[in-house]
């Protein structure tokens, strides 16, 4: 099973397609600064073409305490699916492979995977 990531976690801005780059799950864990799972609880417009999406962690597969369980961090991306911006469902669990660029947490939903998924990837040794 392949998914896209990681292309698309850098491009958030203006009117476009969603072009996703195919990545194994243990090649996008592998390439992430960060794999959790969240919770989304907020969407918020940081301006025309992009959002804050906070979500609060249920579990951390990689990345620093800063993303430990219960609490909350901030990922900014597109605010459009077309152009690859992250899933909106609010109290809905995601799995999530993130970069850290400019100070900030970016995703997009080329790098979203199914929690057991993420589960199942972090199991096998590929971070």
């Amino acid at each position: 099973m392949a998914i896209g990531v990681l292309g698309a976690l850098l491009s958030s801005t203006g009117a476009q397609a969603c072009t996703c780059a195919r990545l194994s799950p243990e090649d996008a864990m592998r390439r992430a600064d960060a794999a959790i799972v969240g919770s989304l609880i907020e969407v918020v417009a940081q301006g025309r073409y992009e959002s804050e999406f906070l979500y609060e962690v249920r579990r951390r597969y990689k990345g620093g305490r800063r993303l430990s369980p219960g609490k909350l961090v901030a990922v900014r991306s597109a605010s459009d699916g077309s152009a690859c911006g992250l899933p909106t469902a609010l109290r809905r669990r995601y799995g999530l492979f993130l970069i850290r660029r400019g100070g900030r947490w970016r995703g997009s939903s080329c790098a979203t995977i199914d929690p057991g998924r993420l589960a199942a990837v972090a199991g096998s040794g590929a971070s």
